[in-house]
């Protein structure tokens, strides 16, 4: 049995790699045990496009930029 692998992605502006990056993800050969967006209080539409487009990631919104540890330890 392989061990289960979770990936943690911390966005802040990412509107334009958001999809790009999760597409990448979906194409591993080693599956994913869960993937989690953390979304560091984006101004942009970074959020709408994970809610959207990949129905199947986490998705947490923090509401403000809590900076890369602070956004990290929600994820």
């Amino acid at each position: 049995m392989s061990p289960t692998v979770s990936v943690i992605i911390l966005g802040w502006g990412g509107e334009k790699f958001v999809a790009a990056c999760l597409e990448a993800l979906d194409r591993q050969t080693y599956p994913a045990g869960e993937i989690i967006v953390v979304d560091n209080g984006s101004p942009d539409r970074t959020a709408a496009i994970v809610a959207r487009d990949f129905p199947h990631v986490h998705l947490i919104r923090t509401g403000e930029n809590l900076g890369v540890a602070g956004g990290n330890n929600v994820g």
